[in-house]
């Protein structure tokens, strides 16, 4: 009997080992033929087809606030920006929502056995979406105005350091003397290296703030993570639910806290595509834009002390 025992549960963990090999390649040939077929390319194309028809229509008075430079940053920065960040998410939302409903129905199946179990699981998952997306809402007014400040200022510097170039090639050496010339080129460079260290400032700052966001989102994962796991090992210890079901809740429960790590990640990305979105959007129909202009931006950068400040 004891032999047959054996060979019953050897068999039954080879099914068991085959059935998630089988599972986990499916998962990967579906993910591959997603990737794929997913419209990336075309949409860069005919954003930058509009955009490109845009900038040739401009008159005179709105191209001067829209040098080349800009309107490089723009076909490159901000249509790289907007199908990665704002229109492939939308996709990995679709399919990340699809693995929290799936984990939510496989939590509650796993603790539906034992009330206490239940309602511990219940307060956990409605604690972990709760405490994540509250803090997300609180910081995506802070968040929208970073990158649009990051944004804006590297298109400054683009069109700042365009400019200069195309001046610089435009100067006839021959009625100006070395020192003159020298005296204009270390101006020029020293005035183009602070818009780019503003742009640095606000990459950076931006950078710190994703850090903190991701950094809030962890730390409730992990204290969900613990009390989830004390609890139920306690009753797991007193015997109240079997070692089986402790280990399948707290494995169900890391799952579901890596997925919500994985809708924070994507809120971000949205949030990064959402000011070149706005501003893609303004030029394709036509509006006249709330943007900054690279101008007013320029002038605000001959006050060094001031910017510096602010940022």
């Amino acid at each position: 009997p004891n032999l047959a025992y054996s060979r019953s549960s050897y068999f039954s963990m080879l099914m068991f080992g085959t059935g998630a090999f089988m599972i986990r390649l499916i998962q990967n040939r579906c993910f591959f033929e997603l990737q794929k077929n997913l419209p990336g390319a075309s949409v860069r194309h005919e954003l930058r087809q509009g955009l490109q028809r845009q900038f040739l229509k401009m008159d005179e008075h709105k191209a001067s606030e829209w040098p080349i430079a800009r309107c490089s940053a723009m076909l490159t920065y901000d249509v790289d920006n907007v199908v990665l960040n704002s229109w492939l998410s939308a996709f990995e939302i679709v399919r990340q929502t699809i693995v929290v409903l799936t984990l939510l129905v496989v939590v509650l199946c796993n603790s539906q056995k034992s009330r206490g179990l239940l309602v511990i699981c219940t307060a956990s998952t409605a604690f972990l979406f709760i405490g994540s997306f509250a803090d997300m809402r609180f910081r995506q007014s802070n968040m929208l105005d970073l990158q649009a400040r990051k944004r804006q200022s590297f298109h400054a510097y683009m069109a700042i350091s365009g400019l200069q170039i195309s001046q610089s090639r435009e100067i006839n050496p021959t009625y100006f003397s070395e020192l003159e010339l020298a005296r204009n080129t270390s101006y020029s460079q020293a005035f183009c290296s602070k818009a780019e260290q503003i742009y640095s400032k606000h990459s950076i700052h931006y950078y710190y703030a994703q850090l903190v966001l991701t950094s809030a989102s962890h730390e409730v994962a992990l204290l969900v993570r613990l009390v989830v796991i004390s609890v139920i090992g306690r009753a797991a210890y007193e015997g109240n639910v079997s070692v089986e079901e402790a280990i399948k809740v707290i494995y169900s429960m890391e799952a579901l806290a890596n997925v919500i790590k994985e809708f924070v990640g994507l809120w971000l990305r949205l949030s990064e595509g959402s000011p070149s979105l706005v501003g893609i959007s303004e030029l394709l129909i036509s509006r006249e834009s709330t943007e900054v202009s690279s101008t007013e931006i320029g002038k605000r950068m001959c006050d060094w002390e001031t910017v510096s400040d602010t940022v």
